[in-house]
């Protein structure tokens, strides 16, 4: 038997999609929120970014001309500028960048959270938009008592009291054509902790009756990542911050809403977590190439826009030079950074097919009620009641994404008001939860299996959700689904099975159980196992 050592890429039939919550309105002059896609991105965009000084004071034309081909050898499409609120940036500095493809992304400065003039701030938005920027935020990590003059802080109401502020500001920013406002980024974990306090702020937006607002709005994000790898995902500290904001957001919003990376990447020296070595220049490189290879490959949810590395430069004897990958004058100062970099195969990101995932399911429950189930909490009934708990874990997280696949290709008890039952005509359901099989959907959360709408040209073209169907056991091949029912479905053709056995358990169609633990037992992952099924 042969054995699957490492990761490969799906098939071009088949792939895997990590997807937001059902909207597809866009933007008209009648109203209405922007869709993902329509929000701006720079031409050629390989998501790769960088945080420019750490003041507001580094823009002369010297400037511009060491670091302007520095980032075009970096293959930067993005830059986080402070500005000063009431003096913008120069225009050359905000029109070189831009006609180099690069995506200007604005902090207005202040010491601390305080009032903006609104007159200042339209004024400022109005110069900006003219000259082609689109985001815009003020303030910064307001969780943080340092971001607050002395005596400000109370985390009684503190969310309330920050809201005040920046309400107004969101106001202004969004009624200048042409600018898209982020919500300030906050400290991940923070003094308050940043999940409770987003929460908090979306809904005062709605209770305020701001909704508004979140027409053509982002979430502005500092995801570093610390000594963690770019996987972690056992807490919300870590390059995958997003997947737990964008839950928050889309519980509040109804759907996800872009996030703009104005602080990233790894610092040299950090270490929260003892499990891993604390970040030295290695380790910096490699994590680097890590956060931009997953933008530039589609291993990230399109609502996640780009990475923007702390720090690209500041003075010598300044804050925060032990970070800068170069020094004023242009010189490197992470010389393997920036090494590693610069010879990184780049190319634009290639956005996904944009498919709509709920959060909740309809279930026809035995005594035929209807009961809507967040969907994770139903597969965390369904993977253990379906395939068992003993099995290698990249076998559970196959099942998690089957089962998650078949429970959203459509509704099977649309009379009844109900997406699934809980019975063998759709999928077992029992209330019972195990760590393993929940450590599973966990873990492939958003994940589905999709396929070209019949008729389609490419794999990127009309894409659906497939009915991904399984079944316990296999003798040696699975079968066509045209020979079991009516209907031919392309992604489930006759395999060879790895794990044969005397006779088939089961209607022999899509993923075989224990073919797919045989296969995460000799090392393939959940990708590989379900691009071996569905083909």
């Amino acid at each position: 038997m042969s054995s699957y050592p490492g990761r490969k890429r799906l098939s071009e039939k088949k792939s895997l999609l990590r997807a937001p919550p059902p909207d597809f309105r866009t933007l008209t002059a009648e109203g209405g929120p922007m869709r993902i896609e329509d929000y701006p991105r720079p031409e050629g965009d390989t998501g790769i970014g960088f945080h420019w000084f750490p003041d507001v004071f580094h823009y002369h034309k010297t400037n511009f001309d060491t670091f302007a081909h520095i980032l075009a050898n970096l293959g930067a499409s993005w830059l986080l500028l402070l500005s000063e609120p009431a003096k913008p940036i120069p225009e050359f500095f905000i029109r070189g960048l831009l006609e180099r493809n690069i995506e200007p992304i604005i902090r207005v400065y202040t010491p601390t959270v305080q009032a903006i003039s609104q007159q200042d701030l339209r004024q400022l938005c109005q110069t900006y938009a003219g000259w082609g920027v689109h985001y815009i935020h003020v303030f910064n990590e307001p969780n943080l008592v340092s971001e607050w003059a002395a005596g400000e802080w109370e985390p009684e109401g503190l969310p309330e009291r920050f809201m005040d502020y920046l309400l107004p500001c969101l106001e202004t920013m969004h009624s200048v054509e042409g600018i898209i406002p982020l919500f300030t980024p906050l400290s991940p974990g923070g003094n308050y902790l940043d999940l409770d306090f987003l929460k908090a702020a979306f809904d005062i937006i709605n209770a305020r009756g701001k909704r508004h607002l979140l027409e053509k709005m982002a979430v502005g994000i500092h995801n570093y990542a610390f000594n963690r790898p770019p996987d972690w995902s056992q807490d919300h500290l870590g390059f995958r911050l997003f997947r737990w904001y964008d839950e928050i957001i889309r519980e509040r919003v109804g759907r996800s809403l872009p996030q703009i990376a104005c602080e990233n990447g790894v610092r040299p020296g950090e270490q929260l977590t003892a499990d891993y070595p604390p970040i030295d220049e290695e380790l910096h490189a490699r994590r680097s190439v890590e956060m931009c290879q997953l933008l530039m490959e589609n291993q990230v949810p399109n609502y996640v826009f780009n990475n923007a590395f702390w720090l690209l430069a500041t003075d010598d004897h300044q804050p925060f030079q032990e970070h800068r990958w170069f020094r004023d004058t242009g010189q490197p100062a992470l010389p393997r950074s920036v090494a590693a970099l610069e010879v990184m195969p780049r190319h634009p990101r290639q956005l996904g097919p944009y498919i709509s995932i709920p959060s909740t399911i309809r279930v026809l429950m035995p005594d035929g009620s209807v009961e809507v189930m967040d969907l994770d909490e139903y597969l965390k009934g369904v993977v253990p009641a379906e395939i068992g708990v003993d099995r290698p874990l990249e076998a559970l997280k196959a099942q998690a994404i089957a089962a998650r696949s078949y429970a959203l290709a459509g509704p099977r008890h649309p009379g009844e008001g109900a997406d699934v039952c809980t019975t063998t005509h759709c999928q077992v359901w029992r209330p019972e939860h195990y760590a393993r099989t929940d450590q599973a959907v966990e873990e492939t959360r958003g994940l589905v299996a999709i396929y070209p709408e019949p008729g389609a040209t490419s794999a990127a073209a009309a894409p659906v959700i497939i009915r991904a169907f399984y079944f316990g056991h296999c003798d040696g091949h699975t079968r066509n689904s045209e020979d079991v029912w009516m209907q031919a479905l392309p992604y489930c053709r006759s395999v060879e099975c790895v794990r044969p056995f005397p006779e088939l358990f089961g209607h022999g169609v899509g993923m075989c159980q224990e073919g797919a633990s045989a296969m995460a037992g000799q090392g393939a992952s959940c990708e590989q196992i379900l691009t071996h099924y569905y083909t």
